[in-house]
């Protein structure tokens, strides 16, 4: 069985002692809690799934390019990055071996070889295509983000917090037992760093 969005969002609600809503209010928010969680899900819900390499959001496209740069002379070919592209974990040739020289601009990726292939993780944003043990992520986190303006009590959003980082844990290492490996992605080595600068960083 896997969460919903509304459910997920309800059960955000529930831990803040809220009413639920329904699938509608949470389409076109119309009560308060809807007004607050609604707006809040999709941004938590990358922020969560951005904050490791879960290989449930694994992706390896193959690229090819769509000509040359219109005005960068470093790079020789351009390609354009998927849609779905939340974050960066390499960009690599066709032989396998890692490609470090490369830049992204905006939906834009420039390298000198073609094609390459891009090993990225992608956005989501229907949560019950998720493994289950991200699910307590999520609820804590959207939780944390609004309890404030729901309740006005601070102390609540840091206990929620806490909790967050309690079910983050558990899902790495509910992660680490997949026969992909796992990568955390450390702040210093961010993609949002990485894959909007230069490759060779």
């Amino acid at each position: 069985y896997m969460a919903t969005n509304l459910e997920i969002a309800n059960q955000a609600l529930l831990e803040l002692g809220s009413a639920p809503i329904t699938q509608e209010d949470f389409d076109s928010p119309s009560s308060s809690a809807a007004r607050v969680v609604s707006p809040a899900f999709s941004s938590v819900l990358k922020e969560v799934l951005s904050t490791y390499d879960f290989p449930a959001l694994r992706v390896v496209a193959e690229l090819a390019s769509i000509g040359a740069p219109s005005v960068d002379t470093e790079f020789e070919y351009s390609f354009t990055i998927p849609s779905d592209f939340n974050f960066l974990n390499k960009v690599a040739t066709t032989e396998g071996f890692q490609n470090s020289s490369y830049r992204i601009e905006g939906t834009l990726l420039l390298a000198n070889e073609t094609p390459i292939f891009l090993h990225y993780g992608k956005t989501i944003t229907d949560a019950s295509v998720l493994p289950d043990y991200l699910i307590p992520a999520i609820v804590y986190r959207l939780a944390a983000r609004i309890a404030k303006p729901l309740t006005g009590e601070i102390n609540e959003r840091e206990f929620l917090n806490r909790e967050y980082e309690r079910a983050i844990k558990q899902a790495k290492r509910r992660a680490s037992q997949d026969k992909a490996p796992f990568r955390a992605i450390a702040d210093e080595n961010s993609s949002y760093i990485q894959s909007h600068q230069y490759g060779d960083v």
